[in-house]
């Protein structure tokens, strides 16, 4: 397993595991369950441009790409979730997580999308290498939200 796909089958574990305690009231659970399939969305479109296994250039652009729309759309609906008040510093630190990743991914498609011959696959290591770095934020945001929600 490469470690953007050890750092996203982590995030789903945290996520899963960490929200399943949370059942207190139908909205948080409403938010946990909105929120988990956001974030294994999230996970997906990262896993899909850190990863990206092709050898053809015009693919990996496609690929950075259709990863920078996801993780987009990604955040714009966790900006629209209505969030329970106990979640909500949490919440924000998730969404700049998820956002910080777009802005890694549009990063490497712009720099990949410059590029020619085999330059254009250079950004997939420092997407890979600076996306671990996300990894213990959105660990934190999660975290935060799971202790302000009462299920640790």
């Amino acid at each position: 397993m490469t470690k953007p796909t050890a750092v996203l089958a982590a995030w789903v574990a945290c996520a899963a595991v960490a929200f399943g305690g949370c059942s207190s009231t139908e909205s948080k659970n409403d938010y946990v369950d909105k929120v988990n399939e956001i974030q294994q969305r999230a996970n997906e479109a990262y896993g899909s441009a850190a990863n990206a296994a092709t050898n053809k250039p015009g693919e990996l652009i496609k690929t950075l790409n259709d990863s920078e729309d996801e993780l987009a759309a990604v955040v714009a609906e966790l900006e629209e979730l209505e969030v329970p008040d106990d979640a909500q510093e949490g919440h924000v630190d998730l969404v700049a997580a998820f956002d910080r990743l777009r802005e890694l991914v549009t990063r490497a498609a712009e720099s990949a999308g410059k590029s020619e011959g085999a330059a254009v696959f250079e950004p997939i290591a420092d997407l890979a290498s600076d996306g671990a770095g996300v990894d213990s934020k959105i660990d934190q945001a999660i975290n935060r939200i799971n202790q302000d929600l009462g299920a640790e």
